[in-house]
């Protein structure tokens, strides 16, 4: 862009034409609205359509038609910008993670040893006895703190996650169908589901969870009612992480809300981040949809106006399935449960939550044997006479529970291994895969839980 020494544009090229969006015959003649003067660097902004876009701008000086000039040099950096601003949300994204994922893994101990004792306290009563009914809320309440904290967990990625291919048509049906009924008369909502919408991988508990948190914000937006539609159809999209064209499930959730300020777009997913008023929102919904999205390897993006309503779209890869494997597999056999003689080394590095299973686990008539960390377990299992069964937590000072599950592996390759824990991180998650270590039983869990994944593991052992 050629510029007179008082800013008047005498001539641009294509490229800036471009640039500005604007013709040529638009520009020329115009005051340019930055500085113009000699070796000037800067970054601007620049107004394009609808749009704004970000350009490097250099300024030298030179001569035209005997007159004093400038060319002001424009560099297109938006798209720089904007992956620049995605890698710097994204490690703020994973601080955040980290730390919500160790809250909630302590919280979760607290958490199951009140469940436990709780239950062994409840147990032990008759079933007229009145303090049946207090213990029952205090269940109740920790089931509850339960969900919450499995919130954080999936922003965090910490949830143990166990991804099965659906169809995703009749899934989202069915969770629809449920909370629709629920909504405020004052809401009219749709279903608009495509029949042959493709296969996708994921935790149906999390697809679950993805849409109640999106289906009770929408509802949330409309307090003086509205429209709520949730979709689902085929679509062939852009991946804008590798430019490449894939086959996707997509799912639209639309309200006609008040939408979302432009200036808190860029912080929604943010955990703990809402505009709710106290004692409504937890700020957790969002950020519990981003982390299950990213699990499954999907992308959510919105579109929004003030006073209009807000979209949300998710776009899952599309599974394509061999027909051979199209049939759910048979769920393993839970034989009932084994005979008092049985033996469980447990390992737990909290002192009070290793004192509950154990309680509850001699409770049921097994013999227990307790390490306080991999190291010792390890030390102590060669000393047994007999061991059935090792329930060992996941994260432990020192060598953690799937180092242990490895060791065990290569010394006693037919005992089975049961791993627990109330967060699990990624890197972790993927050494159980490399180890072959089934799916971990995730805390805070019901003792029937427990019990149950005890049987089925000692049941397959001795067959």
């Amino acid at each position: 862009m050629l510029v007179s020494r008082a800013g008047e544009v005498l001539l641009v090229n294509d490229n800036a034409v471009e640039l500005f969006g604007r013709p040529e015959s638009d520009l020329v003649g115009e005051l340019i609205g930055f500085s113009v003067e000699d070796g000037h660097m800067s970054e601007v902004e620049i107004l394009h359509g609808e749009g704004i876009r970000t350009a490097e701008l250099r300024v030298a000086s030179v001569e035209w038609n005997g007159e004093p000039a400038h060319i002001a040099s424009f560099r297109d950096v938006t798209q720089i910008r904007a992956q620049e601003a995605d890698l710097r949300r994204a490690h703020k994204m994973e601080a955040l993670g980290r730390v919500a994922g160790g809250v909630a893994h302590d919280f979760n101990n607290l958490l199951f040893a009140i469940m436990t004792y709780a239950n062994v306290v409840r147990d032990s009563l008759s079933d007229q006895d009145p303090r049946r009914d207090d213990l029952e809320q205090i269940l109740a309440t920790t089931r509850q703190s339960r969900e919450l904290i499995g919130k954080l967990l999936a922003f965090a990625r910490g949830r143990p996650s166990t991804p099965v291919v659906i169809d995703a048509g009749p899934a989202v049906r069915a969770i629809t169908a449920t909370l629709g009924p629920t909504l405020p008369h004052s809401i009219r909502f749709t279903a608009d589901i495509a029949e042959d919408a493709w296969k996708v991988s994921i935790d149906p508990v999390e697809l679950d969870q993805l849409l109640i948190n999106m289906m009770v914000n929408a509802r949330d937006a409309m307090a003086d009612g509205g429209e709520l539609v949730v979709s689902v159809d085929n679509v062939v999209a852009k991946d804008p992480r590798t430019e490449l064209a894939a086959d996707y499930v997509r799912i639209r959730v639309r309200d006609t809300g008040c939408g979302i300020d432009p200036r808190i777009a860029e912080k929604i997913y943010e955990p703990f981040f809402t505009t709710k008023s106290l004692h409504v929102g937890t700020g957790l919904g969002l950020a519990a949809c981003h982390g299950i999205v990213r699990d499954a390897h999907g992308l959510i993006t919105f579109e929004s106006a003030l006073g209009v309503g807000t979209e949300f779209t998710i776009l899952f890869p599309r599974v394509v399935v061999a027909k051979a494997e199209d049939a759910t597999p048979e769920p393993p056999r839970a034989d009932a449960l084994p005979p008092a003689e049985r033996v469980i080394l447990l390992v737990e590095d909290d002192r009070v939550v290793r004192a509950a299973i154990g309680r509850a686990l001699r409770g049921r008539g097994f013999r227990v044997f307790e390490a306080a960390g991999a190291e010792p377990a390890l030390a102590l299992l060669p000393t047994l006479d007999r061991c059935d069964l090792v329930l060992s937590d996941v994260r432990m000072p020192g060598e953690d529970g799937v180092w242990l599950a490895q060791r065990i592996r290569e010394g006693w390759p037919e005992m089975p291994v049961v791993l627990m824990s109330g967060y699990v991180p990624e890197m972790a998650m993927e050494r159980l895969t490399r180890a072959g270590v089934g799916a971990i039983l995730p805390k805070p869990f019901a003792l029937d839980a427990l019990l149950a994944r005890i049987g089925e593991e000692l049941a397959a052992a001795a067959r």
